[in-house]
């Protein structure tokens, strides 16, 4: 057998036999059907030997199909007023946001042209000096 095992056996190092109650429980041979199959398998099996009239098999059916296309539209509709309620908090944000630049613009523009403020360089650190190249671990010659 290859390295790679078949995921309906138990791998080569386990040593267990074919039909051991170990390998049937085990992940790599999972069940055809689940318990809640079964069980809805069972409840319509049920519904069906107590409604045997074909016509109110398909009313019943289509009943069904109505109150599921009634949920769907529900959740579309409310997915539709969330989508409309987060563009409208979007809108807002941004709108925020531009008040808030302008704001900042407008507080900006009161700050003297010659103020230490503007001289500043915003990344010192762009143009490293002495100290810091060798800070760095890198010689005078590199940071030239």
């Amino acid at each position: 057998m290859s390295s790679v095992e078949r995921s309906d056996q138990a791998p080569r190092w386990y040593g267990l036999g074919a039909n051991t109650a170990f390998e049937k429980s085990a992940w790599w041979s999972a069940p055809a059907r689940s318990r809640s199959q079964d069980a809805v398998d069972a409840s319509a099996r049920a519904w069906n030997a107590a409604h045997p009239d074909p016509d109110e098999r398909v009313e019943a059916r289509r009943n069904a199909d109505a109150l599921h296309l009634a949920a769907s539209q529900d959740l579309d509709e409310l997915q539709a007023r969330r989508d409309r309620e987060s563009e409208q908090e979007r809108q807002k944000a941004s709108e925020m946001g531009r008040a808030q630049q302008e704001r900042m613009r407008e507080l900006m523009s009161w700050v003297d042209a010659n103020s230490p403020i503007k001289e500043r360089d915003i990344h010192p650190h762009h143009e490293p000096d002495r100290k810091r190249s060798y800070s760095r671990g890198r010689g005078v010659e590199r940071s030239r």
